[in-house]
């Protein structure tokens, strides 16, 4: 039987195969794995052991995006000078300050997506259906 610490070093081995892979830094965090999938973006995983009669175990997993603060942060300020060149009716410069905090909004949001993709590409296999 795994218990729950024993099942994240395993899943921590298996994940660094796929993606670039972390414990939680602290013993008060509130996920257990994080997954990066690039400078940007990464999910983190937090999971679950019950313990069911006869040696049987249920396994639950919950998965959800973070996206990195820098990220954001570059996202919002290139959408604020926009703003700015709107407002002063420099309408090539918000065009081009627009399609660049796009752009850093992609890059996030893709950066994301890589990493949950193979957080579902190593826990879909574990997933066993009622007999």
């Amino acid at each position: 039987m795994a218990g729950s610490s024993e099942l994240a070093e395993i899943l921590g081995i298996t994940f660094q195969d796929t993606a670039r892979c972390g414990p939680a830094r602290g013993d008060f965090d509130h996920w257990d794995l994080e997954l990066r999938g690039g400078l940007m973006g990464c999910v983190r995983l937090l999971m679950a052991v019950e313990e069911h009669g006869g040696g049987k175990q249920l396994l639950k997993f919950r998965v959800w995006p973070r996206y990195s603060r820098i990220g954001l942060a570059l996202t919002l300020l290139f959408a604020a000078l926009s703003a700015g060149a709107a407002w002063n009716d420099a309408w090539l410069a918000c065009a081009i300050l627009d399609a660049i905090a796009f752009l850093f909004l992609l890059v996030a949001f893709r950066n994301a997506l890589r990493a949950m993709a193979a957080a579902i590409r190593v826990l879909k296999p574990l997933h066993i259906g009622k007999k």
